[in-house]
């Protein structure tokens, strides 16, 4: 029988898109693999005073943070990334083609005939600006473009606190009907509370598509 490994496992089980891989994974390890999972916090200020680390033979999950994974190269303990949150060049990355997921979005909307695009998410994650730059990609070979909400964030310089506040502006200003592609389904849940509470109709005025 193949030797037991011990398998760190750092997922955020608060979402589906982490408790589905979770699920992937024991799916795989069973019953072939005899992996012991070890769980550890997400969080990287906890990941990175785990005194268990030293002694996994791997570690896959939600690696965020930089810190995160040097920490495990310095332990020489391979890991496999399942976030595209931020760049983290040299760590193996298992998840979605966020270039082609924001492609079929656009081709979604298109082929529905509309001619009003946005994209609701931030910049300042990579799996938004790569899914942002494949709408934007697909829209410009069908000779058209979209607005933005990150730019429009930056210009009026709004803090955390007042994003969703934003998000009601934002959507406020936007010529209707519009085709709203958010970057995640936490993006889409915020985009129809805002239109609930600002009484724009859902998706006659503003059609919303999420994502995960």
């Amino acid at each position: 029988m193949p030797e037991s490994l011990r398998i760190g496992i750092a997922l955020d089980m608060s979402c589906e898109y982490a408790r589905a891989a979770l699920r992937g994974i024991v799916s795989f390890a069973r019953p072939n693999h005899p992996w012991t999972f070890h769980f550890l916090d997400h969080r990287a200020e906890k990941f990175l005073e785990d005194r268990e680390l030293r002694h996994l033979a791997g570690v896959v999950g939600q690696l965020y943070a930089r810190e995160m994974t040097d920490l495990l190269r310095t332990l020489r303990i391979p890991a496999i990334n399942l976030t595209n949150r931020r760049p983290n060049p040299g760590v193996p990355r298992v998840g979605a083609d966020d270039l082609g997921i924001g492609r079929l979005a656009a081709r979604y909307f298109l082929d529905r005939g509309y001619s009003n695009f946005a994209f609701l998410g931030l910049s300042s994650m990579n799996f938004s600006q790569q899914r942002e730059a494949g709408f934007a990609a697909e829209l410009f070979t069908a000779g058209t473009s979209h607005a933005s909400f990150s730019p429009w964030l930056a210009q009026h310089q709004l803090t955390e606190s007042e994003h969703f506040d934003g998000i009601t502006r934002w959507i406020a200003s936007l010529p209707r009907p519009v085709a709203l592609f958010c970057a995640c389904d936490s993006f889409a849940w915020a985009a129809l509370e805002a239109c609930r509470e600002a009484g724009v109709a859902v998706p006659e005025s503003v059609a919303v598509l999420g994502v995960d």
